[in-house]
Protein backbone atom coordinates (compact mmCIF):
# COMPACT_ATOMS: atom_id res chain seq x y z
CA UNK A 1 0.00 0.00 0.00
CA UNK A 2 1.63 3.12 -1.07
CA UNK A 3 1.22 6.08 1.06
CA UNK A 4 -1.45 7.86 -0.67
CA UNK A 5 -3.65 4.41 -0.08
CA UNK A 6 -2.95 4.95 3.07
CA UNK A 7 -3.30 8.13 4.21
CA UNK A 8 -6.97 8.03 2.44
CA UNK A 9 -8.01 5.59 4.97
CA UNK A 10 -6.98 7.86 7.33
CA UNK A 11 -8.68 10.95 6.82
CA UNK A 12 -11.91 12.23 5.31
CA UNK A 13 -12.86 12.59 2.39
CA UNK A 14 -15.68 13.87 -0.32
CA UNK A 15 -18.50 16.16 1.11
CA UNK A 16 -17.42 15.61 4.75
CA UNK A 17 -14.09 16.82 4.03
CA UNK A 18 -15.45 19.89 1.99
CA UNK A 19 -17.13 20.86 4.90
CA UNK A 20 -14.73 20.83 7.22
CA UNK A 21 -12.20 22.76 5.22
CA UNK A 22 -15.07 25.43 5.01
CA UNK A 23 -15.37 25.90 8.68
CA UNK A 24 -11.49 25.68 8.93
CA UNK A 25 -11.31 28.52 6.57
CA UNK A 26 -14.24 30.64 8.25
CA UNK A 27 -12.38 30.26 11.89
CA UNK A 28 -8.93 31.35 10.55
CA UNK A 29 -10.55 34.24 8.33
CA UNK A 30 -12.09 35.19 11.41
CA UNK A 31 -8.92 35.41 12.90
CA UNK A 32 -7.38 38.20 10.45
CA UNK A 33 -5.46 34.75 8.76
CA UNK A 34 -5.26 33.27 5.49
CA UNK A 35 -4.45 29.74 4.98
CA UNK A 36 -1.55 28.80 2.14
CA UNK A 37 -2.97 26.92 -0.90
CA UNK A 38 -1.76 23.91 -0.57
CA UNK A 39 -3.01 19.87 0.23
CA UNK A 40 -4.82 19.57 3.46
CA UNK A 41 -5.47 16.45 5.14
CA UNK A 42 -7.69 15.91 7.36
CA UNK A 43 -6.94 12.83 9.40
CA UNK A 44 -8.99 10.77 11.82
CA UNK A 45 -6.25 8.25 12.30
CA UNK A 46 -8.40 5.28 11.41
CA UNK A 47 -10.95 6.27 14.73
CA UNK A 48 -13.64 7.62 12.00
CA UNK A 49 -14.62 9.99 14.84
CA UNK A 50 -12.94 13.59 13.54
CA UNK A 51 -14.85 15.78 16.09
CA UNK A 52 -13.05 13.63 18.76
CA UNK A 53 -9.68 12.43 17.86
CA UNK A 54 -8.50 14.12 14.60
CA UNK A 55 -6.31 16.96 13.26
CA UNK A 56 -5.88 18.85 9.67
CA UNK A 57 -2.79 19.31 8.65
CA UNK A 58 -1.82 21.71 5.69
CA UNK A 59 1.19 20.17 4.36
CA UNK A 60 3.47 23.13 3.25
CA UNK A 61 6.50 20.53 2.32
CA UNK A 62 6.34 16.78 2.58
CA UNK A 63 9.15 15.46 1.27
CA UNK A 64 8.88 11.43 1.87
CA UNK A 65 11.81 10.68 0.10
CA UNK A 66 14.20 13.12 1.95
CA UNK A 67 12.10 12.65 5.74
CA UNK A 68 11.29 15.91 6.03
CA UNK A 69 7.31 17.90 6.04
CA UNK A 70 6.82 20.94 7.00
CA UNK A 71 2.81 21.73 7.99
CA UNK A 72 0.37 23.85 9.42
CA UNK A 73 -1.38 22.19 11.81
CA UNK A 74 -5.36 23.14 12.48
CA UNK A 75 -7.45 21.18 15.50
CA UNK A 76 -10.94 22.14 16.71
CA UNK A 77 -11.57 22.86 20.90
CA UNK A 78 -11.80 19.40 22.15
CA UNK A 79 -10.44 17.11 19.06
CA UNK A 80 -7.40 14.77 20.31
CA UNK A 81 -4.28 13.22 18.41
CA UNK A 82 -3.65 9.66 19.01
CA UNK A 83 -0.04 8.90 20.58
CA UNK A 84 2.21 7.95 17.34
CA UNK A 85 4.98 8.19 16.07
CA UNK A 86 7.91 7.98 13.14
CA UNK A 87 10.42 5.79 12.40
CA UNK A 88 12.25 8.28 10.33
CA UNK A 89 11.22 11.59 9.73
CA UNK A 90 11.38 15.51 10.63
CA UNK A 91 8.74 17.26 11.33
CA UNK A 92 8.63 20.94 11.85
CA UNK A 93 4.55 22.45 12.78
CA UNK A 94 3.73 25.88 11.97
CA UNK A 95 1.46 26.59 14.86
CA UNK A 96 -0.48 30.11 14.50
CA UNK A 97 -3.13 29.91 17.79
CA UNK A 98 -3.05 27.50 20.60
CA UNK A 99 -4.26 26.35 24.34
CA UNK A 100 -3.06 22.65 25.16
CA UNK A 101 -3.04 20.23 27.68
CA UNK A 102 -0.25 18.21 28.15
CA UNK A 103 -0.32 14.56 29.19
CA UNK A 104 2.90 12.83 30.46
CA UNK A 105 2.65 9.01 30.12
CA UNK A 106 5.46 6.21 30.65
CA UNK A 107 6.84 6.36 26.92
CA UNK A 108 6.25 9.90 25.99
CA UNK A 109 4.76 13.12 26.15
CA UNK A 110 1.11 13.86 24.62
CA UNK A 111 0.03 17.60 23.42
CA UNK A 112 -3.41 18.58 23.39
CA UNK A 113 -4.47 21.45 21.47
CA UNK A 114 -6.93 23.40 20.75
CA UNK A 115 -8.07 27.03 19.12
CA UNK A 116 -8.18 29.68 21.80
CA UNK A 117 -8.99 33.19 21.16
CA UNK A 118 -6.70 33.99 23.64
CA UNK A 119 -3.61 34.83 22.17
CA UNK A 120 -2.86 35.41 18.02
CA UNK A 121 0.23 34.94 16.65
CA UNK A 122 0.68 35.06 13.09
CA UNK A 123 0.94 37.43 10.13
CA UNK A 124 -2.34 39.66 9.50
CA UNK A 125 -3.97 39.39 5.83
Amino acid sequence: MNELEILNKLSLQGEEKAKVLMKIHQTVSSWSLTLPDVPADLLHFGYHDFNKIGETEFNINNNVEHGYCGKIMFMFAGQTCPMHHHRIKHETFFIIKLRYQTIYTYFSTIFLFSCSKKKNIGMKK
